[in-house]
């Protein structure tokens, strides 16, 4: 398993720009106790980007950012019923987030 992270700032009058990512990359998991060839994962990813500006004394922050950006299908886990039910993560999210404190 692997998590990586970054951000990059550049200053400008009041605050600043700012650039942030952020990458998940696991291997080979096998979901339940014993083996199966249809629960397990391999190779999976996903990362996310935010793009925004800060106020310097953290009053708000406007930004833009992307989940999941390259829209990747991982597969998360499973439940071991009669059918043998498996669920993924979420699809690529694209939004605005704004955040203002006192």
């Amino acid at each position: 398993m692997l998590n990586f992270s970054a951000r990059y700032s550049y200053p400008i009058a009041g605050g600043e720009l700012f650039a942030y990512t952020d990458w998940f990359r696991q291997g080979h998991t096998n979901f339940f106790l014993y083996e199966t060839k249809e629960f397990f994962s391999e190779d999976t990813f996903e990362g996310g980007l935010k793009l925004g500006y800060a106020k310097s004394d953290g009053a708000y922050e406007v930004a833009v950012f992307a989940r999941n950006i390259t829209d990747e299908v991982n597969l998360k886990g499973g439940i071991d019923f009669d059918n043998n039910t498996g669920f993924v993560n979420e699809p690529r999210v694209i939004g605005i987030s704004l955040s203002a404190k006192r």
